[in-house]
Parts: structure tokens; C-alpha cells; sequence
């Protein structure tokens, strides 16, 4: 473990934490004050822009071996577009490899002006935006810096390489957001966006629609229990159906229908090795003492049932990963609503700060030691020695 780079990620993301706690309490303030109502909205905005700025400017400024994906797809186009001969139209036809429009239109566009810091400050302020957009539209139910905490350590490393897919898990969590509003024009504009970051949100806007339709019907008991069998046996005989579900696969995106044959050659049965267990450890954990203080105080109310389901369901699909190997990718998207959902614990407290105070730092723990142990030990994504360029 490189105890450099911890301490380099640690501080930015506890400094990021703190300032956020700090303009939650500020902005909150604003509606009960008597005096001083812009005094705290003004240091609410400057601590969330300061609690913002910290982890876009930690992702701008680091070198181009932190991160997988970096040398895979980001660094040859972005070569690639400083060739003076080429507009964009012979760009994207040409790409050394093929991405989405809108991921090489920001290739093309600073690469063009050979300037990877703001191609990396603005993919990671399109995936933390939006995740913030949500967090304090909730403000008054949840801790803003408890769900940026999950972000931090269960998907800050992740995006430092997937830099296309955090963007589309993210305006996806955003339009679910604004689909529990009925925001529908909202909710169609950023799926469209997301789709043109990452193909594979394709997938789970399938996924969501289903559920939620299971969700509202009457007989969701019955219909869930359904699902429950026809997903367990799924599992134990994947490879039988494995090329029914890449024909339908096709249809939305024929990337992940390629990957279920691929790995499908590579991998007989179910590999444990291809399982990250402490990740769906830790998460399980929090899954589990969230939702034992809900029920304990009858606080559960539909919509954390809902958060819970997408949770759940993207656990399976992290265990899935035993028998098709880029599963867990699509779990990645459905993880996300930890971010809604373990914050939701605060209900059970009210007001006493010594008791929310005490269950955050319980639950951070189990964050940070997943991200201490398989990111910055194991080396999960190569983003575990943080390198300035």
C-alpha cells in the first residue's frame, strides 16, 4: 500500500466531507434564521463550492498511469485529435478506439487544445454534479456528506478510470431522481445524454422501468416472488442461456452482447475469484444496519423500499459476476442509490447529533475499509499510487 497516496485521497476527501457538512448546516440554517439569512447562505455556497472544487481538482491534476482505462481508450484519441488535418466528423469516424458522441466530442474538443487537466476537471465535475444535484435536493431528509462519503469510497477510484461510465451512472441517478418528481422531460433528456457517454445505461433503464413496474403493481408480491425464482435459477444455468440473452441483449446494445460470448469462452461456470467480495461485504453491511434502524423504528417509508430493491438487485448482479464476468459493471449503476439510501438512517434519530454522529463515522468505517483494503491495497482500477503529472 502506498501510504502517500492514502493520505493524499483521505485528505481531500475528508476535507471535501467537512466542507459539505459545514454548508449543509449553513444552508438549513437559512430557513430558520432571524438574522443573517445571506451571511449563511453565502458560506453554504462557499463550503459546498470548496467541498466540490477539492475532488474535480485531486482528478485534473493527476498523471495518466492512475487509472485503467486511461492508456485503453482516453489517451490514443486524445492523441489522436491533435492531428490539424481532422475535424470532428473524420474524428469519430477514424477514433483509434470507438467511444459514445458526447465522451468524443471531449476528446476531440481538448484535445484539440492538448490540455488533459481540463479534460479531466470536466469529467469529474460531469460525475459529481449530478450526484450532488440529488444529495441536496434531499438536504432536508438525508446528510448530504454521508452520501458523498459513499461516493467517495466505493466509486471515486472507479471513475478515475471508467471516466464514461461514472458520468452516465450519474446523470442516470440524476433522471431518477427527477422521474420520482414525474420531471419526465428532465428524465428523457439526461437518459439521452447518459446513453451517449456509455451505451450500457441502455440496460439499466430497461431495469428500471421493470422494476418500478413491479414495484407499483398490485400483485408485486406474487410477481416479485416470481422474479426471485426465475433470477435464482438464471444464475445456476447461465451458461445454457447465456446466447438467448446475448440475441436480446443485442437489441439495446450489442457491446455487452459481444461480452456475454467472450467471457463465456474464457470462463466455465461459476470463477469465486471473479467475485468482489468485499466490495458486496461492506455494502451488504450497510444494507443491513440501515435497514435493521428503519424497521426497528418504523421509519421505512415506499420509497426506501424502492432504494433498497435497486440495491439488492445490484448486489445479485455483483454475485453474478461469477458467471458473466461484466455483470458488474451493471451493478455499478444500481449501487449508486446507496448513496440515497444509507443516509436515509438519519430518520431514525431526529435531532440528537451525538447519536447521527456516532452511526456516520460507523458507517464511513465500513466504506473506508472496503476502499482501504481493495483499492488501495489490492489495487482495484491502478488508481492505488496517485502520480502528479
Amino acid at each position: 500500500m502506498d501510504f502517500e497516496s492514502v493520505i493524499i485521497y483521505l485528505s481531500v476527501f475528508l476535507t471535501s466531507l467537512l466542507c459539505m457538512w459545514l454548508g449543509q448546516n449553513q444552508i438549513n440554517a437559512v430557513g430558520t434564521a432571524v438574522y443573517n439569512k445571506r451571511q449563511k447562505k453565502f458560506f453554504g455556497i462557499f463550503f459546498f463550492s470548496v467541498a466540490l472544487l477539492l475532488p474535480i481538482l485531486l482528478a485534473g491534476v493527476r498523471d495518466t498511469s492512475v487509472g485503467n482505462d486511461i492508456n485503453g481508450y482516453v489517451l490514443p484519441n486524445f492523441e489522436f485529435a491533435q492531428n490539424d488535418s481532422l475535424n470532428f466528423s473524420s474524428f469519430y469516424r477514424r477514433m483509434p478506439v470507438k467511444t459514445e458522441l458526447l465522451y468524443a466530442a471531449l476528446l476531440y474538443i481538448f484535445g484539440k487544445m492538448d490540455n488533459l487537466f481540463l479534460f479531466f476537471t470536466v469529467i469529474e465535475t460531469l460525475a459529481l454534479v449530478p450526484i450532488f444535484i440529488v444529495l441536496f435536493q434531499m438536504r432536508k431528509q438525508i446528510s448530504i456528506s454521508l452520501g458523498m462519503a459513499m461516493y467517495y469510497f466505493f466509486f471515486f477510484n472507479f471513475g478515475l478510470s471508467a471516466t464514461r461510465q461514472i458520468i452516465s451512472m450519474s446523470l442516470l441517478f440524476l433522471a431518477y431522481f427527477y422521474l420520482d418528481k414525474r420531471e419526465y422531460k428532465k428524465v428523457i433528456a439526461l437518459s439521452v445524454i447518459a446513453f451517449l457517454f456509455h451505451s450500457s445505461v441502455a440496460i439499466i433503464i430497461a431495469i428500471y422501468f421493470v422494476v418500478n413496474w413491479i414495484l407499483k403493481s398490485r400483485h408485486k408480491k406474487i410477481i416479485l416472488s416470481m422474479v426471485i425464482i426465475f433470477m435464482l435459477l438464471f444464475f445456476m444455468n447461465y451458461e445454457e442461456w447465456a446466447e438467448y440473452l446475448a440475441r436480446l441483449v443485442r437489441l439495446v446494445n450489442p457491446r455487452y452482447a459481444y461480452y456475454i460470448r467472450h467471457y463465456l469462452l474464457l470462463y466455465t461456470g461459476f470463477v469465486q475469484d471473479n467475485i468482489p467480495m468485499t466490495y458486496a461485504l461492506c455494502q451488504t453491511v450497510l444494507v443491513l444496519i440501515v435497514a435493521f434502524f428503519l424497521f426497528l423504528t418504523n421509519k421505512t417509508e415506499v420509497r426506501d423500499r424502492q432504494l433498497l430493491f435497486f440495491v439488492l438487485l445490484g448486489e445479485y448482479f455483483i454475485l453474478f459476476n461469477g458467471v458473466f464476468y461484466e455483470s458488474q459493471r451493471i451493478a455499478y449503476y444500481l449501487n449508486m442509490f446507496l448513496l440515497l439510501y444509507v443516509p436515509n438512517i438519519f430518520k431514525c434519530f431526529k435531532n440528537n447529533f451525538l447519536n447521527k454522529f456516532i452511526v456516520s463515522i460507523c458507517l464511513i468505517a465500513v466504506a473506508m475499509f472496503y476502499w482501504l483494503y481493495d483499492i488501495m491495497y489490492i489495487g482495484s482500477y491502478a488508481t492505488e499510487r496517485f502520480l502528479f503529472r
